[in-house]
């Protein structure tokens, strides 16, 4: 699989490994959805990498209308997946919606997390 060989962008590591305790990943996937299939193991990797902490990340999968129990899709205003929202003391600072706006998701992340 793509994640097997991938090496996550220096840009992006070393954003989650400056990213203070403030910081929160909200993260919307689906298992049906292959752009998903594509980033959020990339993600993950870079994340394992920098040492970013497993509770700085809440994951939620949606179904295909992007619904999940309770409402968090409708309340934050999930279109698509994969969505990457960056929390910082509670508050959205960003997101990176599929490919993000320029295709290169992680250096739009890591941008979001400085």
């Amino acid at each position: 699989s793509s994640e097997r060989n991938y090496t996550p962008t220096p840009a992006l590591v070393q954003a989650l490994q400056k990213a203070t305790g403030n910081t929160q990943l909200v993260v919307f996937g689906g298992t049906w959805c292959e752009d998903s299939h594509f980033i959020l193991p990339k993600l993950f990797k870079a994340q394992s990498q920098a040492g970013f902490p497993d509770n700085a990340v809440t994951f939620f999968g949606v179904d295909r209308n992007k619904k999940t129990i309770g409402g968090i899709t409708n309340a934050l205003k999930i279109t698509n997946v994969p969505t990457i929202i960056v929390m910082k003391d509670g508050k959205e600072v960003g997101r990176v919606v599929e490919y993000g706006k320029s295709g290169q998701w992680d250096n739009e992340l890591a941008a979001l997390l400085q």
